[in-house]
């Protein structure tokens, strides 16, 4: 949302803040203070009173109407529709929150403001921002969201080209994966974001970040793989062709911002961009976007690639991004990373490692993939680079056979003097190569998940044996 000029953001005038809290006088304050002193006067049952409920709604089952005031304190910008400020919940004054202003000006204000309320409120994934409360006047509008304290993804964009700092792909990986996940969620909902833009990216102290800003989605009737939507709004830098030519679309329109955001990513600029709309218009429409300024894999631009097709049925979904070889490994790399993290706190943590089973039990599986039973004629021995749990590589002989895969110090187990490592195949969930971009130091490595999270990393000497280990384990695995 872009400032005002004469906005001071940092530190908003007393009369500006004035100028906003008198919208919802119930529920926000200039200070602390004015609040508490509001707070203390006023009978609980009266403040439920003054939230404006929904027909058959609830009032909050709180009975301290502190949980449900602001005081405003920072401006993050505005418009003549919208204003956004940092405020901090009564109740907390440590906790931050965000207190968005929409306007309803006419009938197609306040419908975009519906559709975002519903949106917002339908989402309870850990990768967009939480809906905390809502409150409504005859003309206005007023969310409360959670607060992104690192920023927005543009914002941290623009300071690395400043500081000629780009992301390392395996970091790009990370956080565009979170970025996939959040939009699968929204678009399991039958619902299209419209607006997916680096600056609709929030980071939280936690490494995790969360998609926002749901000002132009909408839910519909029916699916959104569909041409469902008709109408023209987003950002320019990140609409896809099929808008410039006011054609209906389908959610493959966010793909094709997602796809804008990854490019964003690994250059740190935009691959379509021109002093006028016309002129970015016509390079999306002509379908070339800028070369890379830097070396990128062949994994990313396999990602890439497709996103950035001007046939939107060339684009993939979120599941079918989700289920190539790259992002699966990430999905575990990324689970592994917040079962050991110790920035989110143990209730966040354990909320977000059930929401990623969740979403892996109800992928598809790959039309390449076809789960059976259990081999025990396949055979296959050979020594492979194992990496331990004191983060050395050390060389091991695998065997598979007789439904097993066996690990030992070498091909003659009986005189190693230690016992051998066995572990059933059925247990075996997946197993394929580890991206190029998160084996640099070691190539020519491949992952054994297991089904209870755990996981063997190896390497070949060349990648025709890692690829031919990787078809053993398939056909052992009867996958």
């Amino acid at each position: 949302m872009p400032a005002n000029k004469d906005d001071k953001q940092n530190n908003p005038s007393l009369e500006l803040l004035n100028q906003y809290a008198k919208y919802f006088p119930h529920v926000l304050f200039t200070s602390q203070d004015a609040l508490e002193k509001y707070a203390s006067k006023m009978d609980p049952d009266t403040y439920r009173d003054c939230v404006d409920l929904q027909e058959g709604e609830e009032p909050p089952e709180s009975t301290n109407p502190r949980e449900h005031m602001y005081v405003l304190t920072n401006l993050v910008g505005r418009n003549p529709t919208t204003a956004a400020f940092v405020a901090t919940r009564g109740s907390d004054p440590n906790e931050k929150v965000v207190a968005k202003f929409v306007m309803l000006n006419d009938d197609k204000q306040a419908s975009y403001a519906r559709s975002e309320l519903h949106c917002l409120a339908a989402c309870t994934h850990f990768g967009i921002v939480k809906h905390y409360d809502d409150f409504k006047s005859e003309d206005k509008l007023l969310l409360i969201m959670e607060y992104g304290s690192g920023g927005d993804l543009n914002k941290q964009i623009k300071q690395r080209l400043k500081e000629h700092l780009p992301f390392q792909e395996y970091e790009v990986g990370l956080l565009f994966y979170q970025i996939v996940l959040a939009l699968d969620e929204v678009h399991s909902r039958r619902m299209m974001h419209r607006d997916l833009k680096s600056a609709n990216i929030f980071l939280m102290p936690t490494g995790i970040i969360k998609l926002g800003d749901f000002g132009f989605s909408k839910q519909y009737n029916d699916s959104v793989s569909l041409d469902v939507g008709s109408s023209f709004c987003g950002t320019p830098y990140y609409l896809a062709p099929e808008l410039w030519e006011r054609k209906r679309y389908s959610k493959k329109a966010d793909m094709w911002s997602l796809g804008v955001i990854l490019y964003e990513l690994l250059t740190l600029h935009r691959p379509f961009k021109g002093p006028s709309q016309r002129e970015i218009m016509q390079q999306v429409l002509y379908g070339k976007y800028d070369p890379f300024p830097c070396p990128v894999s062949a994994s990313m631009k396999a990602l890439l690639d497709p996103l950035l097709s001007k046939d939107p049925e060339d684009r993939p979904t979120t599941q079918q991004l989700l289920q190539t070889e790259f992002m699966k490994y990430v999905t575990n790399l990324f689970q592994d990373i917040v079962r050991h993290s110790e920035t989110i706190p143990p209730k966040d943590r354990e909320e977000i490692l059930k929401q990623l089973q969740e979403s892996n039990e109800r992928a598809p599986l790959p039309s390449s993939i076809r789960y059976g039973v259990v081999s025990s004629q396949v055979t296959q021995g050979g020594y492979l680079y194992k990496y331990g749990s004191d983060y050395r590589w050390k060389k091991r002989y695998f065997f598979i056979g007789n439904g097993q895969l066996r690990i030992s110090l070498s091909d003659n187990p009986e005189n190693d003097g230690v016992a051998p490592k066995s572990v059933n195949l059925a247990t075996v969930s997946d197993v394929f190569p580890v991206p190029e971009v998160y084996s640099q130091k070691h190539p020519n490595q491949l992952v054994i998940w297991f089904n209870n999270g755990q996981k063997i990393i190896a390497y070949a000497n060349t990648v025709e044996d890692r690829d031919m280990w990787i078809s053993k384990f398939h056909r052992a695995c009867g996958m």
